[in-house]
């Protein structure tokens, strides 16, 4: 469990919440056919094996909890994700009872009672994360967007304040990427929010909201950049909490998976950002290690290796030890488990920061397999998961956006389909505008063909 949802789960469970302790719905694995840059572990009965406490018995061990291994992310999606604290069902309420229902809790956000305007936060969370709410939410939207903007920003306790920021990611995932407007509004008191905030699991949130939203809605890729910097401003800050930093981290490297289009924005970040890095990765807290390898391996995908020589080959050679030494470390001062979720995230970063390459991460939906080859949709997919939590298979099926993100419509039929599995790639990588290239020939065959015989009977 990373330290935000630690540390989340802590500050509602002292305020009264009661998070969702569900797990596995919508689990992760690792391409176990071939861990790119890594040994498999030492077979059962060997010497290295029985030998306890030894690197390859850590190494097995971890197979069977490779989601926490690979995903820096933390679980904030439990916040609310799973309360029903008004007793209100959302299975098999169609759009108009959700409509009804999701208006009166929106309602219920103007109560003067901080317990009632929580637990109406809770149940719309858990609405927005479980249904996909567009058609429910329409007529509603600025009202909803104001309510919450209220609510982060006057909240009278640090649990509706972080409901609220939760709920506004949620918001925006709804509701897509047509809101630029209101990204514009949601920085302007966000950012302030979050350089005042004294409360680390509320201003690990808000980060990540504002990461999101910016993600989604925002257009200009100097603004992208300019948010990342900010996220980066604050994992520079040598005093803030190990769950901040790690959100810091992680949105920052959201942000940085879609500016590959603009390989100059990503190469000041780079600049700007590496020695930062480089510090981190010393940090005594796994999640943040972990964030900052994922955000350097993302870095030297995009650019490509040669570029990231190019541009500094002493920060270069520095790394490559640094991360050499995290992929083999067998200190005695971490536990077991630590060392081998480390040594296998950085064994996958030190491959890509040596040849480019990405790994493959194996997502589960019902009985589909999905495949993620790229760090790019490694990063969004985390992120969407976080904000989605067990809602995510649903709007994987329903919601337009995610097939934006991920390039592919995952119809009900496709996802429940044991078949074969999807391997879903960059969307402007050379596999994906083949295949669009290719879908294209096909339609336009079709439809000369369809022509033709139109023609024929004529």
């Amino acid at each position: 469990m990373s330290l935000m949802q630690q540390s989340l789960r802590a500050a509602l469970a002292s305020s009264g919440g009661t998070p969702s302790k569900s797990k596995g719905a919508n689990g992760l694995q690792k391409d176990k056919r071939t861990p790119m840059g890594s040994r498999r572990g030492t077979p059962r009965g060997t010497p290295a094996h029985s030998h306890p406490g030894s690197d390859a018995e850590e190494d097995d061990e971890l197979s069977s909890d490779s989601e926490e291994m690979f995903s820096p992310y933390a679980s904030t999606a439990s916040i609310g994700a799973g309360d029903d604290a008004t007793g209100l069902a959302l299975d098999g309420q169609d759009d108009n009872a959700l409509q009804e229902m999701m208006r009166a809790q929106i309602d219920s956000l103007n109560e003067k009672r901080t317990s009632t305007r929580e637990e109406a936060l809770q149940w719309l969370i858990r609405a927005m994360s479980m249904r996909y709410a567009a058609h429910a939410m329409d007529g509603s939207e600025e009202t909803f967007f104001d309510a919450l903007r209220r609510s982060i920003r006057a909240g009278k306790s640090s649990k509706e304040t972080m409901l609220a920021a939760r709920a506004m990611a949620l918001w925006f995932v709804t509701l897509g990427a047509e809101r630029e407007a209101e990204y514009d509004e949601l920085a302007s008191f966000l950012k302030p929010t979050i350089k005042s905030c004294r409360f680390p699991p509320v201003k690990a949130q808000c980060i990540l909201t504002l990461a999101m939203g910016c993600f989604v809605a925002c257009q200009d890729p100097y603004e992208i950049a300019d948010t990342a910097r900010f996220c980066h401003s604050i994992a520079s800050m040598p005093k803030e909490t190990p769950e901040v930093l790690e959100s810091a981290l992680v949105s920052l490297g959201l942000l940085l998976s879609c500016l590959n289009r603009t390989p100059r924005q990503v190469e000041q970040l780079f600049a700007e950002t590496i020695a930062a890095h480089r510090t981190l990765l010393e940090s005594n807290s796994l999640p943040v290690r972990i964030a900052c390898g994922h955000n350097i391996a993302l870095f030297y995908h995009t650019l490509g290796v040669p570029m990231v020589r190019a541009l500094d080959v002493s920060q270069h050679t520095a790394l490559l030890t640094t991360l050499q030494a995290l992929a083999t470390d067998s200190s005695r001062s971490r536990g077991k488990k630590e060392r081998s979720q480390q040594r296998a995230v950085f064994r996958d970063v030190l491959h890509t920061v040596h040849t480019g390459e990405s790994p493959v991460v194996r997502h589960r939906v019902m009985d589909h397999l999905l495949a993620f080859d790229d760090w790019a949709q490694i990063h969004r997919f985390f992120a969407f998961r976080t904000v989605l939590n067990q809602g995510l298979h649903t709007h994987f099926e329903e919601n337009d956006l995610l097939h934006d993100v991920f390039g592919t419509a995952f119809a009900t039929q496709q996802l429940i389909d044991p078949a074969g599995e999807r391997v879903v790639h960059d969307t402007k990588s050379a596999v994906a505008k083949y295949r669009a290239i290719e879908k294209n020939r096909q339609l336009e065959q079709r439809y000369n063909q369809t022509l033709g015989m139109y023609n024929d009977s004529e």
